[in-house]
């Protein structure tokens, strides 16, 4: 099992995954000024984290082909762009962050993966309405503020729609087409 930990050191450069050592699990090179695209369809299989938020990464990103057994990803605030396809995650994801790039598009949530616990979408250029009938059980933490989505979102029973602490910030906050319902 390997482990790679430098985050906040001010590294520079591109990272090439399809070099990485076959027992990679977890790589934490968050906050840092990496660059360059990310190719996620060449991360090792026996990869379980990745943190690369906080760095200077841009392009597309696929997240069709990832490793089976990966639990987390973290890829906010680069300035990664393109369309996001999330009917295809690894049934082991649990924590998903895309916040603060720039990604569009429509946004759909009804095929998750049911271990996922934690999706931060907020801070993009998100399009489109959304369709939160089908959530995965295990869900309590939905982000999905400033972005560009728009028409009627039904708020399943349960689901909590505000920040917890901040009695004003709406997970829907910014989306300025967007009605909640059954609130």
């Amino acid at each position: 099992m390997g482990t790679l930990g430098m985050p906040i050191n001010a590294l520079t450069g591109t990272i090439k995954f399809a070099d990485l050592r076959g027992n990679m699990e977890f790589i934490s090179l968050h906050t840092n000024q990496l660059t360059g695209s990310l190719d996620l369809d060449c991360l090792p299989a026996t990869m379980r984290g990745l943190s690369l938020d906080k760095n200077k990464f841009t392009g597309q990103v696929s997240l069709e082909h990832l490793p089976e057994g990966l639990q987390s990803l973290s890829v906010s605030r680069n300035q990664l762009s393109g369309t996001i396809c999330l009917h295809a995650l690894p049934p082991t994801l649990e924590r998903l962050l895309l916040s603060g790039n720039h990604f569009e598009g429509p946004l759909e949530l009804t095929r998750l993966p049911e271990a996922l616990a934690i999706i931060h979408l907020f801070d993009n250029m998100f399009s489109g309405q959304i369709d939160l009938s089908q959530l995965p059980e295990r869900l309590n933490n939905l982000g999905a503020w400033n972005n560009r989505l728009s028409g009627t979102v039904r708020v399943p029973p349960g689901v909590s729609c505000w920040v917890e602490g901040c009695r004003n910030h709406s997970l829907f906050g910014g989306n300025r087409d967007l009605v909640l319902e059954g609130m």
